[in-house]
Parts: structure tokens; C-alpha cells; sequence
């Protein structure tokens, strides 16, 4: 594959994490005048004119993939994400950070890619990763405050989180997805796929900017933290996810789609309950989600390289 076309992302994270941290100004400016609803909204307007929901796969070994999956990655992973931050003793805010990025649901793209790098069923994936970010904007209000309940300075409430994220994440790929019918006869420019990074890198940078004090004040051991529970987080939903492989004796190609898509977890959404919730912590959970988001990239990226078959 193209390299630039599969380390966009990461590169631009980078970047966006460097450049808030020496210049931050530009990106307070922009945070002021309320730029990051609207780039949440341009994500999933995209990612809706790119889905096609054609041609699901209803037969019994996907529909028992799927409910596994749901299983696995909107049920299980956000209390995996809580155990773990009381083992590792996170902070408040990397513990929001944690639960966050474990209770949504998988990436839009790269699971899909990652499938059919691994030679898997890009097929099946590409279902499982609709399905799934459809009904997460359901699980995620009511899970995501059972998570946080344990933690009182953290206070997220079901209903609001739900009307946002309806607000943000659903109604965008509804209207993009009857967009794309409208102009089903136009070619789609190939810029068009460079969009939803694009805006998750500018939302990086201007959130990163608006605290990149606090940011400053980050130390070595938090950081490895960080690193070590996003680390088992992900360990943990792949070899979930391949004895569950195993257990619906599931062909090789259609075990790699569940491995990838049902273990992975996406970025843009995440941001965009950080988004909607807009505590005081909200920003050194970011960086647990963007860490987490790199972590996943490069184990599975490492996984799918040598699965090939």
C-alpha cells in the first residue's frame, strides 16, 4: 500500500501534537470560535457518503459473528478499559480516557484495510464495522456512565451523551449517506477519503493547543502507564476475539475480520464524546485515546503483515 495513504494519520497525530505544544495560539484562537462541533460533524458526513450499505451478508455464521462482536467490543472492552485503570492506577482524567476510548466501537477504515491486507473477508468486515458504529451510538450514554460511576469527579449523563452523539456521529452519516444516493452518478473525488483524518488531525492540534500547559506538566511514569494499559487493552479484545474465532469455527478469512474490526476502536468518535462531555479532564484523556489509537495501529499493523494467507 501506499505509505503516505496508510500513515497519514499517525504522521499528522505527530505533527498536530508537536506543533500545539510550540505554537498553541492558532489553535486557542480557533477552539474560541467553536471550530471542533463542526469538524466531528464534517467526519461522519464523509464516512456516510462513503458507506454503502448493500448487499449485508444475512446468513447464520455472520449474524452469530456479529452478535460476538457487539459482544466483545461495545460490552466487554469498556470494563476491560476500567479494570485495567485501576490496576494501573490512572489518574481521573487517563481513567476517563481509558473508558472512552475502550467503550467505542470500532474503526471506520482501518479495520477494513487491515482485513484485507491480512487477507480476510473485507466483506464481512466492512458489515461488522457499519453495524457496529451504528448501534454504539446507543451503548455508548448508558455504558459509558456505568463505567464512570465509580469515579465521582467524572459525571456523565445518559440521555444528553446520547442526543449529541445522535446529534453528531448518527445524523451526519444518515445526511451523507443520502447524499451519496442523490449523486450516485457522479464519480467520488479521491481528495474526499483525506477528509475525516484531516479533521481528526485539526481537532488534535486545536484541543491539544487549548491545554497544552497541562500537557507540559505530563511525566515519564504516567506516560508509560498510558502506554502499558492501552498495551493490554488491545492484547486483551485480540485474543478475545480470536478464541471467538475458534469457538464459532469460523473460516480463516472470516476469523481475520472479526480479529481486526471487533478489536480495534476509532479515534473520531471517541473525540467526539470528549467533545460533547467538555470537562476539565478532557483533554489528558485525549491524549490517553490518541495513544491508545497508536498502539492498536502498530500491534495490528504487525499482526496483519505476517497473517497474510
Amino acid at each position: 500500500m501506499d505509505f503516505f495513504k496508510t500513515n497519514v494519520l499517525p504522521l499528522g497525530l505527530i505533527i498536530a501534537i508537536v506543533v500545539a505544544l510550540l505554537i498553541p495560539n492558532p489553535g486557542i484562537y480557533l477552539k474560541q470560535h467553536g471550530l471542533v462541533p463542526w469538524m466531528v460533524i464534517s467526519i461522519f458526513l464523509i464516512y456516510g457518503y462513503q458507506t454503502k450499505y448493500k448487499e449485508i451478508p444475512w446468513n447464520l455464521s455472520f449474524l452469530k459473528t456479529f452478535v460476538f462482536a457487539f459482544f466483545t467490543n461495545l460490552l466487554v472492552a469498556p470494563f476491560l478499559g476500567l479494570g485495567l485503570a485501576h490496576l494501573f492506577q490512572l489518574s481521573s482524567a487517563m481513567t476517563l480516557g481509558l473508558i472512552v476510548a475502550s467503550v467505542v466501537p470500532p474503526t471506520l477504515s482501518s479495520g477494513v484495510v487491515l482485513t484485507e491486507v491480512a487477507g480476510g473477508n473485507t466483506r464481512w468486515a466492512l458489515m461488522m464495522t457499519i453495524g457496529l458504529n451504528i448501534i454504539g451510538v446507543f451503548t455508548i450514554p448508558f455504558i459509558l456512565p456505568l463505567c464512570l460511576k465509580v469515579d465521582d469527579e467524572i459525571i456523565v449523563s445518559a440521555f444528553p451523551l446520547l442526543q449529541d452523539l445522535v446529534l453528531y456521529v448518527l445524523a451526519p452519516l444518515l445526511v451523507g449517506n443520502q447524499a451519496r444516493r442523490f449523486f450516485q452518478e457522479k464519480q467520488e473525488p479521491s481528495a474526499i477519503k483525506q477528509i475525516p483524518p484531516a479533521c481528526v488531525i485539526l481537532i488534535v492540534w486545536i484541543s491539544m493547543s487549548a491545554s497544552s500547559e497541562i500537557l507540559m506538566t505530563l511525566d515519564i511514569p504516567s506516560l508509560l502507564k498510558i502506554l502499558a494499559a492501552a498495551f493490554f487493552a488491545h492484547l486483551l479484545l485480540l485474543l478475545g476475539n480470536a478464541s471467538g474465532g475458534l469457538f464459532l469455527k469460523l473460516k480463516n478469512k472470516e476469523k481475520k475480520a472479526l480479529l481486526f474490526v471487533a478489536s480495534q476502536k476509532t479515534l473520531p468518535v471517541a473525540i467526539s464524546i470528549l467533545t460533547v462531555i467538555n470537562a476539565a479532564e478532557a483533554t489528558a484523556a485525549l491524549l490517553v485515546c490518541i495513544v491508545y489509537h497508536f498502539m492498536q495501529l502498530l500491534m495490528d499493523s504487525v499482526i496483519a503483515s505476517r497473517s497474510i494467507a
